[in-house]
């Protein structure tokens, strides 16, 4: 796994960026489509209990400069509303959570089609410098990335169901200890540790389907040994690029208004598609292009003749 290479991959490879925007563009159309059937009675709950109404308020009190007391008073009426729209009895279904759980699962499904036709053609890529299609992979590659992305959503639903009680526990301890400022700054921490973590299960899932070209569970299990056979390498280095992808995502969101978004977006998925790959490379002692012209062979760096 090289943060190195990945980069030099990603900027040399700059055009695949173009076809994730497009794969995201249908997703955003299939989800949303889907979605408002999930979305409009959270919409029906929200307005019920005037969540706009304390937004407005929570965006004025910052405008209006108030004390940062009443801020993060705004901020907890706000949490609480949230909280009652989910689970309490004023939010309709959700005391059963039918209706988040389903867009969920929906969301995932449709939205982790790409990693299996992103690896084949980052494989192209890297072992022989050819181009072929991502969209054209998608379709290809669908039966194989349905019974995959089915695999994948129960392993999903376990991490995501432990990250999010470690951040109602977080959040709960922040409050007992009367810290009410260190609940961002903790929660993050936490769930970049917890998604770090949880990489190094999958680091090397989709490289062995399509390149090892095993079975899904097999695959799954050559995974894990991979990753903590170098987990401290794996874990640190999906951490720092977890933070450098919130801290990147984060200033094209305030800068540029979030239009910047639909550029760091699809080349931050891109980024860490190409640092799994280096992984594998790396592990199992692969030639790869880093370039058109260079190969990377282990450690040392060669020229490629032909080209």
């Amino acid at each position: 796994m090289s943060i190195k290479n990945a980069l030099k991959i990603l900027f040399n490879r700059f055009e695949i960026v173009g076809e994730i925007l497009l794969f995201l563009l249908i997703l955003a159309i299939v989800v949303c489509g889907l979605g408002a059937i999930y979305v409009q009675p959270i919409i029906r709950a929200s307005i019920d209990l005037d969540l706009n109404k304390y937004l407005l308020d929570f965006v004025n009190s910052i405008f209006s400069q108030s004390s940062l007391d009443v801020i993060i008073d705004k901020g907890k009426e706000i949490l609480l509303l949230v909280k009652h729209i989910f689970i309490g009895k004023e939010g309709v279904i959700f005391s059963t959570f039918i209706v988040p759980f389903l867009f969920f699962v929906t969301f995932n499904l449709f939205s982790n089609m790409y990693e299996l036709p992103l690896c084949k053609v980052l494989e192209a890529r890297m072992s022989s410098n050819a181009k072929i299609s991502l969209i054209g992979n998608v379709i290809s590659l669908s039966g194989k990335s349905a019974l995959y992305v089915l695999v994948k959503l129960l392993f999903t639903i376990i991490c995501d169901s432990i990250i999010c009680l470690a951040m109602w526990g977080v959040y709960e301890l922040m409050v007992a200890i009367d810290a009410p400022l260190l609940i961002p700054f903790a929660e993050v921490f936490v769930v970049l540790i917890l998604i770090s973590f949880r990489k190094c299960f999958t680091v090397n899932w989709n490289q062995n389907i399509i390149i090892g070209e095993k079975k899904i569970f097999p695959s799954f299990f050559d995974s894990v040994k991979s990753g903590f056979g170098h987990f401290w390498y794996t874990f640190s280095s999906y951490f720092v690029c977890c933070l450098m992808a919130l801290v990147l995502n984060s200033l094209m969101a305030l800068l540029t208004f979030g239009v910047g978004l639909i550029i760091s977006i699809p080349m931050t998925m891109l980024f860490f598609k190409t640092l799994e790959m280096t992984a594998y490379y790396k592990w199992n002692k692969k030639r790869y292009y880093l370039d058109g012209h260079t190969i990377i062979d282990e450690q040392e760096v060669l020229t490629d003749k032909l080209d």
